[in-house]
């Protein structure tokens, strides 16, 4: 992935984006050449979501299964506003609108935005158009800030002894 972030941080960032994309692939690598481990507890992404809004979301995820596969793909511009209209009278509106914000604030969901090569679909999983060079670099930017984030509030690791 080539970012186009511009300014005296430019390169940091296109450096510690591009660090955290190659540490994911080389778990992913890492994990499908060795031996399988041991049953390890599955995170539901959703669970940290308060009961109303984990609704929301699994409404979204079971009405455009297509539009939320793994892996993720930008959804066209105006699809929120048609999953709002879609919504059904016994979910809350400001529930389904932080459901959106959730899936489309997620690390995979940038990453997918960020891509050079990146297209944004319908809910239908039809091809809407490519996306632009400004949502490529704002999506770039918010994993930065992440990466960034996280490597300064990481607690050091203490040796036991």
């Amino acid at each position: 992935m080539t970012l186009t972030l511009k300014g005296p941080n430019a390169a940091a960032a296109r450096m510690q984006v591009a660090a955290h994309k190659h540490k994911i692939g080389l778990s992913q690598a890492a994990s499908a050449t060795t031996a399988p481990a041991p049953e390890k507890i599955k995170r539901d992404p959703l669970g940290c979501l308060k009961p109303g809004v984990r609704a929301a979301a699994d409404w979204i995820l079971a009405t455009w299964p297509s539009a939320f596969s793994s892996p993720r793909r930008p959804l066209a511009i105006g699809s929120g506003e048609i999953i709002m209209a879609a919504k059904p009278d016994r979910i809350n509106a400001v529930e389904v609108s932080l459901a959106i914000g959730f899936l489309v604030r997620s690390d995979e969901y940038l990453e997918a935005l960020s891509d050079d090569q990146s297209v944004r679909f319908t809910l239908d999983g039809s091809v809407a158009g490519a996306v632009s060079e400004a949502d490529r670099h704002s999506a770039a930017l918010a994993l930065w800030r992440r990466v960034t984030l996280q490597q300064r509030t990481k607690k050091p690791e203490v040796a036991s002894y």
